[in-house]
């Protein structure tokens, strides 16, 4: 009788077949081989027991598993009966390779688990040699950019140097932009200073001449009359001069009035809105 099974969990019913067997399986072991003869009691003929047990790693890029390829023979002598079970190993396995002659032999199957074995074993180690191949050609590219490196090693320090004098030259520029900038304020200034010691001449000669000028031109209206020389005829002043005030004292009102709203509006503006942004917080 001959079985393949992948796998036997714990839940699953056993067949009955030595214990043994069982703890290979289970138990973390890279290689086993087995072979007695065994008079249990159970049965009435003795029994020839053998099994083997490799273990192949399988080693992929990405992955890495493990195959458990065993074989158990066990065989009763006077009924002639032989049970081989397959652990691990596909059932598209070509049992053809053990001719009919030699399948009661129990130590053929033990030779055709050799075989896989070996078979197993080359294709892992050409895996492990596909991902040999692989490393090395990484570390070509590492020598490689290794060399790359070592070739523009010597031009860092240079492009650091050309930095360090491009920074120089431009705060060599920035100081010099300063140095414009205060020499354009200064001018400014002593132009200002020289339009506000012109502007104070103006305003001084103003207040010398105003008096003098507004008296002169109040005088030379048509409200006065002055008697001609060896005359015996009095000043004489109209009696419309009431009008000059009554004109000159509310225009002048008016332009003051125009100018103080002119200079104090945007002022006024700022503290209005001010009262009102306080007012706003106060009530949140």
């Amino acid at each position: 009788m001959l079985i393949f099974h992948w796998d036997f969990s714990e839940n699953q019913e056993r067949p009955d077949i030595h214990e043994k067997f069982w703890k290979v399986l289970t138990n973390d072991v890279d290689g086993s081989f087995y072979s007695n003869f065994i008079m249990d009691g159970v049965r009435a003929s003795p029994r020839h027991v053998s099994f083997s047990s490799f273990k192949v790693k399988n080693v992929t890029p990405d992955t890495i598993t493990w195959a458990q390829p065993t074989v158990y023979v066990e065989w009763e002598l006077q009924v002639g009966h032989q049970t081989v079970i397959l652990y691990d190993i596909s059932p598209d396995l070509n049992v053809s390779r053990i001719s009919l002659a030699h399948r009661s032999n129990p130590y053929a199957w033990h030779c055709l688990l050799g075989q896989i074995v070996t078979e197993l074993y080359d294709t892992s180690a050409w895996q492990m040699s596909d991902i040999v191949r692989s490393i090395e050609r990484g570390l070509r590219i590492i020598q490689e950019l290794e060399r790359m490196r070592e070739d523009y090693a010597d031009q860092f320090p240079e492009k650091k140097s050309e930095l360090f004098s491009i920074k120089l030259r431009n705060q060599f520029l920035r100081e010099r932009l300063n140095n414009a900038l205060s020499l354009a304020l200064n001018l400014t200034q002593m132009h200002a200073k020289s339009d506000s010691a012109a502007m104070k001449t103006i305003a001084v000669l103003s207040l010398i001449y105003l008096p003098g000028t507004f008296v002169s031109g109040l005088f030379g209206t048509n409200f006065f009359r002055y008697p001609a020389e060896n005359s015996t005829e009095a000043w004489w002043a109209s009696s419309k001069f009431w009008l000059y005030g009554a004109i000159a004292g509310p225009l002048t009102a008016l332009t003051l009035a125009a100018w103080l709203c002119v200079y104090y509006y945007p002022k006024l503006r700022r503290w209005v809105s001010s009262r009102k942004t306080l007012k706003e917080k106060k009530r949140f």
